[in-house]
């Protein structure tokens, strides 16, 4: 076994410095031991949102700055002008409100500005980023309740549109402060909230078999997974703020449990899926069913599936894995025929899943047998 692995096994827990949950909680903002502030936000939100006045008012006293995120994932270009106009403002806390492509775009334009140099052909090996928070220190507000970025130690950047993904991972990029406020929640469009639902319900189901998995993110798992199943639908439909706040402390443990606990094969699979333009979460939701039908034929995954099952109420790991896809059905998440055979069938689909830092976490080990059958079980879900 790996020093990562017994590391993981013997139940380690970690997250943001301190995390605020609840309506109204942004308030907590006006205490704040500064003078300066830099907001990076995204352009949705910013616009034309009644949480803009929530956050005026906690910041009133404050001197602040407003950088708008541009959309997408983040380009490294964009990420160098944030950091300078950071840098002209000399803030001593940067404060990222947004989806998890605005956090990331805070997170990197942050390392950059403590570290101008850097270049990034530097960053992608794990932990080789310098220390953080010489400079300032990091807040994170989610406005979509699923992807967990405020609980991750990853960022995701392309150095150009046409690039891969690459990512920076440092635990300095977990907050000082993460503020689960549902009010900045409810309101998503409907689209964005089942992806990032989704997105949410497969860090935490895969990351329950993974095998960086301990007893610590298992149980946030299982509560974030009973969560979900139970309160997504309703999420989807409505704007209610309890709903919305149940949403998203779930989608926060999850977060943990992905951070710690890295989820497997349906997470390879997804991340192929940009090509065609099929986004991240909605991608995962397609496989999920996908990759817990591939792992379930491993016996401690089934053992463990099982007992999953029965805390949840279900029979067994069976039911779950149809209410997973009785999910999907329900929130209308799948992907044509035509685009997942597109993914398929380029040329190196089955290296780049084997080589993907998810798929290296799967519980059982990826081979091109493998990932072709997991292929041929996904067209199973394809409309």
């Amino acid at each position: 076994m790996s020093k990562l692995r017994i590391i993981a096994s013997v139940g380690r827990y970690f997250g943001a410095d301190e995390t605020f949950s609840g309506p109204g909680c942004v308030s907590v903002l006006a205490g704040l031991p500064a003078n300066r502030v830099t907001l990076i936000v995204s352009g949705s939100f910013w616009l034309g949102n009644e949480n803009r006045a929530r956050i005026e008012k906690a910041l009133r006293r404050f001197s602040v700055q407003t950088l708008i995120s541009p959309s997408g994932e983040p380009l490294f270009s964009e990420v160098a002008k944030l950091s300078l106009e950071i840098s002209a403002h000399k803030p001593e806390y940067i404060i990222a409100i947004g989806g998890g492509s605005t956090i990331d775009y805070s997170k990197l334009s942050w390392l950059l500005y403590e570290h101008p140099d850097l270049e990034p052909q530097n960053l992608s090996r794990p932990f080789s980023a310098p220390k953080l928070r010489g400079k300032c220190r990091f807040i994170a507000i989610p406005t979509t309740a699923g992807t967990g970025s405020e609980a991750s130690s990853a960022a995701v950047y392309q150095l150009d549109s046409q690039s891969p993904k690459s990512f920076v991972v440092t635990h300095d990029f977990l907050p000082d402060i993460a503020i689960l406020d549902p009010n900045f929640t409810s309101n998503c469009p409907k689209s964005v909230k089942v992806s990032a639902g989704l997105d949410a319900l497969s860090h935490a189901v895969e990351g329950y078999v993974s095998l960086f998995k301990n007893d610590q993110t298992g149980d946030l798992a299982e509560m974030a997974i009973g969560t979900l199943l139970k309160s997504l639908p309703r999420y989807v439909s409505t704007d209610d703020v309890r709903v919305s706040g149940d949403i998203l402390r779930a989608s926060h443990w999850a977060g943990i449990v992905q951070n710690i606990s890295i989820p497997g094969i349906g997470h390879a699979f997804a991340h192929q899926m940009s090509k065609v333009g099929i986004g991240h979460g909605a991608a995962c939701g397609f496989f999920l069913p996908m990759a817990m039908r591939i792992n379930y034929e491993k016996e401690s995954v089934r053992v463990a599936y099982d007992k999953l099952a029965k805390n949840l109420g279900f029979d067994s790991a069976l039911g779950l894995i149809a209410s997973v896809e009785n999910l999907n059905v329900l929130l209308d998440n799948s992907v044509s025929r035509s685009k997942l055979s597109e993914v398929l069938g380029c040329e190196g689909f089955g290296k780049a899943v084997m080589d993907d830092p998810t798929g290296r976490a799967n519980p059982i080990s990826l081979s091109s047998e493998l990932i072709a059958s997991a292929g041929n079980l996904a067209q199973e879900y394809c409309v």
